[in-house]
C-alpha cells in the first residue's frame, strides 16, 4: 500500500507540470523518517522556521542543491531554523530506493531529517506539482510565505530564509 501511494504521487508530479504549488502547511501527519523513526508535525516544534524541501531521488536539480542545503543546516543549527527533507519517491525506510536516498544525502553531507510520504500526507501535498518544491513552516507546521518551485543556490536560499525569519520573529 505504501509503495502505491508513493507511485501515485510520482505520477501526479510527472503529469501535472510546473504550476504554482500551495500546500498550505504540514499541520497534522504521521510518518517515518528515512532512518525508520516515527515522526509527526511535532518535528517543527522548537524551530521558528522550518524549510521543508520536497525532493526525489531521480531529480537532478534536487540533488544539485543538497550540498548548499546541508551547509545552511549546519551553519544555522541551534538558531531556531531547521531543514526537513521530504523524499517523494521512497515508500519505505528499507529497500533499494531508501538506500539510494540515503546515499545521495550522505554524498551531499546533508544530515538534516528526511521524511517519507505516506497516506496521512497526501492531502497536504495535493497541490505540489514539481520537485524540488520548497515551503517554509512555523512551529505549528503552518506555511509561512510562498512556495518555491525549482532549485536555488545557497546564497539565494540564505536570502529567502533571512527574509522569512524576520516575518516569524
Amino acid at each position: 500500500m505504501k509503495k502505491s501511494v508513493a507511485i501515485l504521487l510520482i505520477v501526479v508530479l510527472l503529469l501535472s507540470g510546473c504550476a504554482k504549488s500551495e500546500p498550505g502547511g504540514f499541520t497534522e501527519f504521521e510518518t517515518v523518517t528515512l532512518a525508520g523513526e516515527a515522526a509527526t508535525e511535532q518535528i517543527f516544534e522548537g524551530s521558528k522556521l522550518t524549510m521543508v524541501n520536497i525532493w526525489a531521488t531521480y531529480c537532478g536539480p534536487c540533488i544539485s542543491e543538497m550540498p548548499g542545503l546541508a551547509a545552511i543546516a549546519k551553519d544555522r543549527a541551534g538558531s531556531g531554523f531547521q531543514i526537513v527533507g521530504l523524499v517523494t519517491d521512497v515508500a519505505n525506510h528499507e529497500g533499494a530506493q531508501a538506500d539510494t536516498a540515503r546515499k545521495l544525502l550522505n554524498n551531499a553531507g546533508a544530515e538534516y531529517e528526511n521524511l517519507i510520504i505516506n497516506e496521512s500526507m497526501i492531502a497536504l501535498l495535493q497541490n505540489i506539482t514539481a520537485v524540488p518544491t520548497t515551503v517554509f513552516v512555523n512551529e505549528k507546521g503552518e506555511q509561512v510565505g510562498e512556495s518555491y518551485i525549482g532549485s536555488r543556490d545557497q546564497a539565494a536560499w540564505e536570502k529567502i530564509i533571512d527574509e522569512l525569519l524576520e516575518k516569524v520573529q
